[in-house]
């Protein structure tokens, strides 16, 4: 929703042929911003003044009219489609809603997917088992998913809940609570 977009070229442009050329568009509707180039005009960024919409399709057009430096036309247009991120969401990766989830001693990881990366926040505040468990860590890889590690009673029924107040790197909460039941393994034998 705050990403750049970035154009390199194999040679210096002329930087008002080029912001001319260029568009970034939701349907009709242009998206305002601003250009920022590299000493050597070989690369612009464009910046939008705001935030994109979410779950938006977004057009990047570079009309064939941007000139280089030297005065040649690019002659060739280039263009981009770029689809936002939706709400924040989760969906239960592992173990599935209803499932078990295998114990290694009495320590198991659960496994949330999520929609848009989250804010740096403490997500332990957020996050809640019923019946309770002792300790347990939430790792946000950085890569849409949430680990939560923790130790489990054996062939237990849980309840995993989410706080609606859980948070998106842009500042939009989930919304609604997040909750889904599974169940443990049983204990296994192991012979010392």
């Amino acid at each position: 929703l705050d990403d750049v977009i970035k154009l390199t070229f194999n040679q210096a442009m002329e930087k008002a042929s080029v912001e001319q050329s260029f568009s970034l568009k939701a349907g009709a509707a242009p998206v305002e911003g601003k250009f920022t180039w590299n000493e050597t005009a070989t690369q612009v960024t464009f910046q939008p003044a705001r935030l994109l919409e979410r779950s938006t399709t977004y057009q990047m057009s570079l009309s064939g009219e941007a000139r280089s430096y030297g005065g040649a036309a690019l002659g060739q247009a280039a263009s981009l489609r770029l689809t936002t991120v939706p709400p924040l969401s989760l969906s239960v990766v592992e173990p599935a809603a209803g499932s078990t989830l295998r114990l290694y001693d009495v320590s198991g990881t659960v496994r949330l997917r999520l929609s848009a990366p989250l804010a740096k926040q403490d997500l332990k505040k957020f996050i809640s088992f019923r019946p309770k468990i002792g300790e347990f860590t939430a790792y946000d890889s950085q890569n849409l998913e949430v680990f939560i590690t923790g130790t489990f009673k054996p062939s237990t029924e849980y309840t995993l809940s989410v706080s609606e107040n859980l948070q998106d790197k842009w500042g939009a909460a989930l919304g609604k609570p997040f909750s889904f039941n599974f169940s443990t393994s049983p204990a296994e034998n192991a012979l010392f």
